[in-house]
C-alpha cells in the first residue's frame, strides 16, 4: 500500500471557515486526496495520512507546544509512518505580521525542512522520497486577519518564487495554491469544504502516474 502524508496547518487539518470547527472527513481536501486516487484502478490501495495542526508554522517554534513548528512534528511523523509520499502546505501562519519575517526567510525556512526530510530518508530508508510542496494561502484583509495579517499582500508573490525556486533546486512537484483556491472571503484565511474538494483535485494528477508505476 503507498502511503501520502499531508503535513500542514489549519487548512490541512480542515477548520470551518463558516462555524470555526472541523470540517467532516468527507469534505477535508486529504481525505478528498485519498477518496479520488482509490477510485482509480491505476492507483487504488492508496493511504493518505492527515497531518494538518491550527498555528502549525514552517519557520518558528510556537508557544503553544513544540507540535507547531513543523521541522519537529514532521519528523516524528516520518518515524511513525514512513510515507513514500509527502504534501507540504506551510507557511501562512509565519506571515503574520507579529513575527516581522521576510521573503528571505520563508525560502531559507522550506530549503531547511526539504533538506532535513531528505537526510533523514537517506540515512533510514533504501527507497526515494517524492515530495510536493504547495504555496502558503493568502489571507485576504477580512475582519481581525486584516490587521493579523498586515502586509502578507506584499511578502507573498515573492514567498512563492522563493518556494518555486527551492522546489526546482530539489527537483520536487511545487502548486501555486492561490491559483487554484482562495480563502473563504467572508472570514478571510480557511479553505471552504468547496476549495478542499477542488485542492485535492489539483493535486491529484500528481501522483496518478508514480503511484501507478509504484511496483506492488
Amino acid at each position: 500500500m503507498s502511503s501520502i502524508l499531508c503535513f500542514g496547518d489549519s487548512n490541512t487539518w480542515g477548520l470551518c471557515p463558516a462555524s470555526g470547527q472541523r470540517l467532516s472527513k468527507e469534505q477535508r481536501w486529504p481525505c478528498v486526496l485519498e477518496t479520488l486516487l482509490n477510485q482509480s484502478s491505476l492507483t487504488q490501495g492508496v493511504e493518505v495520512i492527515e497531518a494538518g495542526l491550527p498555528n502549525r508554522t514552517l519557520l518558528r517554534q510556537c508557544a503553544f507546544s513544540e507540535a507547531h513548528a513543523g521541522r519537529h512534528s514532521l519528523l516524528n511523523l516520518l518515524h511513525q509512518h514512513q510515507p513514500k509520499y509527502i504534501v507540504i502546505m506551510l507557511g501562512t501562519n509565519d506571515l503574520k505580521a507579529k513575527y516581522h519575517y521576510q521573503p528571505a526567510d520563508f525560502t531559507l525556512g522550506l530549503d531547511s525542512l526539504l533538506s532535513q526530510i531528505f537526510a533523514f530518508y537517506r540515512e533510514h530508508f533504501s527507497f526515494t522520497i517524492k515530495l510536493v510542496v504547495l504555496a502558503p494561502l493568502a489571507p485576504l484583509p477580512v475582519g481581525q486577519y486584516q490587521r493579523i495579517y498586515a502586509g502578507a499582500a506584499d511578502k507573498l508573490p515573492e514567498v512563492i518564487a522563493g518556494f518555486a525556486k527551492v522546489c526546482e533546486q530539489y527537483q520536487i512537484n511545487f502548486i501555486d495554491s492561490n491559483q487554484f483556491v482562495g480563502a473563504c472571503p467572508n472570514e478571510g484565511v480557511h479553505l471552504s469544504a468547496a476549495q478542499h474538494q477542488r485542492l485535492a483535485e489539483v493535486i491529484v494528477p500528481l501522483f496518478d502516474k508514480s503511484v501507478a508505476d509504484e511496483p506492488m
